[in-house]
């Protein structure tokens, strides 16, 4: 082959390249090598060519020809090194990049390839540097832009990234990639709404580019936008229909919003185009778990395991499944598989923790607990467990320390008063207490107690309680008994207590007004001990020695209010379920005397009239209101069945709303009482039922808000 044709076959072959009509470059080429093997430039290209098309092992061997022929010329070193990192051989590529560099020292693309080298070994930090001099040769290089900023990202160095990618949009504003790490670095940062400006800036210039939606989905599902989330996963759902990952990302969004039997419906979709994704069988799982399809869920867990035995959240999910149906050992050894093959998931330690919580190994649970707040420790969620851990074993005081997290972990009605908020941490003697409610009607029937105990510290107490709750709570304020009347010997006080436990409270404990706070003491004082204070002669209750009375100044009170309009009142301020980690409670002091609420006479009179007296009487209750809270709890009023066929014994439906559904397809020969639709009738609510219980025998519940009214009643639950 003479020059001439050889010149112009090498131009043809430059031309077809830059065009990307590769097939007629590598033709080219291959003219040229038929006649001239040992061209330089042509084996060089035709090795470029090569690993374009796929073929690396054929590229290798080209480049070395290229190589052996001519050792001194850079670009074949750093075409064999990107070829060698394709093959794996990333220590081999390495040294072909230090060749070309030591050849060229300003070889831009070989300082950016050494560093994909280097970040293939896991070796970040050298990457770093060898992608930085290549920007230090060409400051606008875009991929080595992109490239800085990952790497600064895969350091941790988060902050530090933003600029890099300012840079590359700048460079190429028509470039996406830049957008979509800069807004997953955003969110990493805490910062969603400013990650999704710059996403929707990036979809004005390309609306349906499928990277984008789904970077926009992220950042609203982080965002709890969940319509626009959903809209945006539809968009690529459309898109790419026979995409299973679109419908996969479909159904999690779908999960996310509580939607479950959706979810199930495009996890299912996901699944038709491809049987054996593992993720998908997964997430199945997890949302029958949510639909207490604990069986089913079980399936879906063992077909994520047989299409990916090594699948980590599947063992999680598993041992969630096998927990629920009773099975905790072998729930507690899929939990423990799975830290084996992650160490470092959070999921996996939280539920060995609620496994081994449940079979009353509390100080592994406690320990399980401290792992997962040490890989994650602003994951509110192991804090607020560790307290319900804390709390089981009976250590009330760190356990409602702990409790403070729920305000991080769950949806909860928290105020923001311009007061002070009050932690224990300040004396409220002679001070007003602004105490609101923030969670279910149960909460505050199980929580108000507490309010008594800040009362016995010397607080006016203003308790704010849901307008449901503001008539049966009245009895609250008549028994603030440590500081609105005289102290009793402890004989005479408990037998004052079991009569006061039927019916309404004693017609003398009145605390509705402030009056004088009289105080008993014993043995004799001068009139220096007791200083300016007037003394009273009171007669002395029948049986006990006559001793002096002391007037103390007004009495803290307890007011019950519906709203925030007395908050503006007070000087200090404190969530309701607040209040036994301010009050200091511990094993000691947790119990707040039952009864601290009392039924209506005239109501309970009614109630007794109606109900009667014949037989053992049990109050049922069994469905708690719907959603996530209620997982676990709840149970079939069928299986009262049993109890129901004793001989004697009379089960009276405390169930209201929800749930009363299945009184009408109970078993056969299993009969219930109901007590009509004016039972606990707005705005009655829970005053009947407290009624009831003073004349039932026993309640039998599930874990809802009559639980709590049973325990504040003091009655046999």
């Amino acid at each position: 082959m003479d020059v001439a044709t050889l010149e112009r076959l090498r131009q043809l072959a430059v031309s077809a390249y830059q065009a990307g009509r590769l097939a007629d470059a590598e033709t080219h080429c291959a003219q040229i090598l038929g006649s001239q093997p040992e061209d330089y430039p042509s084996l060089v290209m035709s090795g470029i060519l090569s690993a374009q098309s796929g073929h690396p092992q054929r590229a290798c061997q080209l480049l070395q020809r290229a190589i052996a022929i001519n050792e001194a010329e850079p670009l074949a070193h750093g075409n064999l090194g990107i070829v060698l990192t394709m093959l794996g051989q990333h220590a081999e590529a390495l040294a072909s990049f230090d060749h070309a560099i030591r050849l060229s020292p300003q070889y831009a693309d070989a300082y950016f390839n050494r560093a994909i080298a280097l970040i293939r070994l896991q070796r970040f930090d050298q990457a770093l540097s060898s992608n930085n001099e290549a920007l230090r040769l060409r400051p606008d290089f875009l991929p080595a832009l992109h490239n800085a900023a990952r790497l600064l990202m895969q350091l941790n160095r988060i902050a530090e990234a933003l600029p890099y990618y300012d840079r590359a949009i700048a460079s190429d504003p028509s470039s996406l990639q830049p957008y979509i790490g800069k807004a997953q670095a955003l969110m990493s940062l805490g910062r969603p709404l400013d990650a999704l400006i710059d996403v929707d800036k990036a979809l004005t210039l390309a609306p349906d580019d499928l990277g984008l939606l789904d970077c926009r989905a992220n950042v609203l599902e982080k965002l709890k936008r969940f319509d626009a989330a959903l809209a945006a996963r539809a968009r690529c759902a459309e898109l790419v229909p026979n995409s299973p990952e679109a419908h996969y990302n479909t159904g999690f969004c779908l999960q996310l919003m509580g939607r479950f039997e959706d979810a199930l419906v495009n996890y299912d979709r996901a699944l038709a185009l491809r049987p054996d994704f593992a993720a998908a069988h997964n997430q199945r799982a997890a949302t029958l778990c949510s639909l207490s399809l604990f069986d089913q869920a079980l399936e879906s867990s063992d077909r994520a395991l047989a299409a990916a035995r090594e699948f980590a959240s599947a063992y999680v999910n598993r041992g969630i499944a096998l927990q629920a149906l009773g099975r905790t050992e072998e729930a507690l050894g899929n939990f423990e598989y799975a830290i084996a093959l992650e160490p470092r998931q959070w999921s996996a330690h939280y539920n060995r923790a609620a496994a081994l919580l449940q079979l009353q190994r509390c100080q592994e649970a406690l320990a399980s607990y401290d792992r997962c707040n040490q890989l994650d420790p602003e994951n509110a969620e192991g804090y607020l467990a560790r307290a319900l851990g804390l709390l089981a074993q009976g250590n009330f005081h760190d356990g409602f320390q702990y409790y403070e997290w729920r305000h991080r972990s769950f949806p909860a009605r928290v105020l923001k008063l311009p007061q002070a908020q009050w932690s224990g941490e300040t004396s409220v003697q002679g001070k007003t207490l602004f105490v609101h409610w923030e969670q279910g009607l149960g909460d505050t029937l199980q929580f108000c107690r507490y309010a008594l105990l800040a009362a016995k510290l010397g607080a006016s107490v203003i308790l704010e309680v849901q307008p449901a709750l503001r008539r049966l709570l009245s009895s609250l304020a008549t028994n603030v008994e440590p500081v609105t009347q005289a102290r009793m010997p402890d004989d005479l006080d408990a037998a004052h207590r079991r009569t006061a436990a039927r019916g309404a409270p004693s017609e003398h404990v009145q605390a509705i007004a402030p009056g004088p706070r009289i105080r008993l003491t014993t043995g004799l004082e001068t009139a220096a001990d007791s200083g300016s204070r007037s003394m009273l002669s009171l007669p002395a209750p029948r049986g006990i020695a006559p001793e002096r009375l002391e007037v103390l100044p007004p009495a803290p009170r307890i007011e019950l209010v519906t709203g925030l309009e007395r908050a503006a009142d007070a000087d200090f301020w404190c969530p309701m379920l607040s209040l036994p980690a301010a009050c200091r409670i511990t094993a000691d002091n947790v119990r707040v005397m039952p009864p601290y609420l009392f039924a209506e006479r005239q109501a309970v009179a009614r109630w007794q009239r109606q109900i009667g007296s014949g037989g053992f009487k049990i109050g049922i209750c069994w469905q708690g209101s719907k959603g996530k809270q209620d997982e676990g709890r709840s149970f079939p009023a069928a299986l009262f069945r049993d109890i129901a066929a004793i001989p004697g014994v009379r089960l009276i439906s405390l169930q209201k709303g929800h749930g009363s559904e299945q009184l009408r397809c109970l078993p056969s020969g299993m009969s219930v009482e109901t007590l009509g639709d004016e039972f606990d009738a707005a705005p009655r609510a829970f005053v009947d039922s407290a009624a009831v219980m003073e004349v039932l025998d026993l309640v039998i519940t599930s874990d809802t808000a009559i639980a709590h009214l049973a325990g504040a009643l003091g009655r046999p639950c």
